[in-house]
């Protein structure tokens, strides 16, 4: 007669993959895991715990919103099957939050008369607080032109011609950069 002995370990320790890899202020962190199984083809639940520099934070489920991060901040994501009270191996990342570059915004219509300035509106922001400088430039038709200015006078622009807005952005860390196409009928 042969016996078998079965020793109770515990679930087996997740496959944690936390994204994006270099996240910003604007990226939500997301705990990717591979299910657990129980030996018998069932899914075990899951327990998350994230920490941030380390201290506990109450927040549920296996992902994290970028309204609770600021830039600089070690995030920690820990997460573990459970199997009829039994708890498994901890699997857990970690990663600090990066600067998020300037947002760019340019308001203006994609066609515009000759008879009126060619004008766009341009916001910029700075999810991270930081202080950002701005600067605007102009193509015609392709061409580089010496125009820095939000608003170009209506005699400088012709029927059929095709103007493009560049905004560059920076916060001292990151650049960003935006444009627009407008067409002057």
């Amino acid at each position: 007669m042969l016996t078998l002995l079965l020793l109770a370990c515990g679930p087996a320790k997740p496959q944690l993959t936390l994204t994006p890899p270099n996240p910003t202020t604007l990226d939500t962190l997301i705990a990717q895991v591979e299910p657990v199984d129980n030996g018998f083809g069932d899914d075990l639940p899951l327990e998350f715990l994230w920490l941030l520099e380390g201290e506990e934070v109450d927040q549920a489920g296996g992902s994290l919103s970028p309204a609770l991060t600021q830039r600089g901040q070690a995030w920690e994501v820990q997460v573990w099957a459970v199997d009829e009270g039994s708890t498994g191996r901890v699997a857990s990342e970690s990663t600090i939050i990066q600067n998020a570059p300037p947002q760019i915004a340019i308001a203006a219509q994609q066609e515009q008369s000759s008879e009126s300035p060619l004008a766009v509106l341009t916001t910029v922001t700075d999810p991270d607080g930081d202080e950002t400088t701005w600067a605007i430039s102009w193509l015609l038709d392709g061409q580089s032109t010496d125009f820095n200015d939000e608003v170009i006078e209506a005699a400088e622009t012709q029927v059929g011609q095709e103007w493009t807005a560049t905004v560059l952005a920076d916060d001292g860390q990151d650049e960003s950069e935006a444009r627009m196409v407008i067409r002057i009928q």
